[in-house]
């Protein structure tokens, strides 16, 4: 059956520890007043993702009441991917009622807001034990678990540069990864970004889903310079992914941003 090949955009950004291409700053945004989300959730837990027993609560802390009598397990959904090697987390505030339904979940922080509604999903379709009082401000911390097996960390960084201006079709960028870290000043204001082309000659050999991590700097023009990718599912796509984001445009500043990060992603989508 033949194939169609995506190639789509994660643009997270993150600040970069500059010691190391391969270590992350720990950024974490606290929301006051917390983010409220919906209490009506019109689906159930999948079977793959339910796991019995409280996976939010560290053995540590030992029991807390009302506890999880079967947790659904949080999705690290790729396009929200900051950077490999790093897990994710989100602290949430609830309430629950009677028969054991959570309500009134509200998000206190986070360490990537693209994976906010996935935390607030996985406690709004957990089910926790019935009692008369229910629970009230219960506190739990979703832990997001970075499959890092697909992932090549290599021994220096990729170096890419282009003599000649990529041009493209530019497309607006809207990814929620981008967007509340320029809001809070973690990240320059994307313009306009380039879509990255799927290479022909990766085809044969590439996986369903790949990933490659791509780092650089933005200028006070508002251009990309210093490209690096430092880590990639599939070497072969590192070319086509450092050549689109060479071609993405930043408003102008009279700052000099540098060691961003985004991870281009490239699908293949059976037909």
């Amino acid at each position: 059956m033949p194939y169609r090949a995506l190639s789509i955009l994660a643009a997270g950004f993150v600040a970069l520890n500059p010691l190391g291409y391969s270590t992350a700053q720990a950024q974490k945004v606290v929301y006051d007043p917390p983010q409220r989300f919906g209490d009506t959730v019109n689906q159930t837990c999948p079977d793959e993702l339910r796991v019995l027993g409280d996976l939010f609560v560290d053995e540590k802390d030992g029991y807390v009441s009302p506890a999880a009598t079967m947790t659904c397990r949080p999705v690290f959904r790729p396009t929200c991917l900051i950077v490999p090697f790093r897990d994710e987390k989100a602290t949430l505030v609830f309430d629950v009622d009677p028969t054991g339904r959570s309500q009134n979940v509200r998000l206190v922080s986070t360490t990537n807001a693209c994976l906010d509604n996935n935390a607030a999903l996985s406690i709004l379709l957990s089910e926790f034990e019935a009692s008369p009082n229910g629970g009230s401000n219960l506190s739990r911390t979703v832990r997001f678990e970075f499959d890092s097996r697909n992932w090549e960390l290599f021994d220096e960084p990729l170096n890419f540069e282009f003599k000649n201006e990529v041009r493209c079709r530019w497309q607006k960028n809207n990814s929620p990864n981008h967007n509340w870290r320029s809001r809070i000043g973690l990240s320059p204001q994307t313009l306009k970004q380039c879509p990255p082309k799927y290479p022909d000659r990766c085809q044969s050999r590439a996986a369903p889903w790949e990933g490659v991590l791509v780092h650089y700097d933005v200028a006070p023009d508002g251009r990309i310079e210093n490209i690096r990718v430092p880590a990639a599912t599939n070497k072969c796509f590192a070319r086509n992914a450092a050549r689109s984001v060479a071609a993405w445009r930043y408003m102008k500043s009279e700052t000099r941003w540098v060691d961003l990060s985004t991870v281009v992603t490239f699908q293949l989508v059976r037909q």
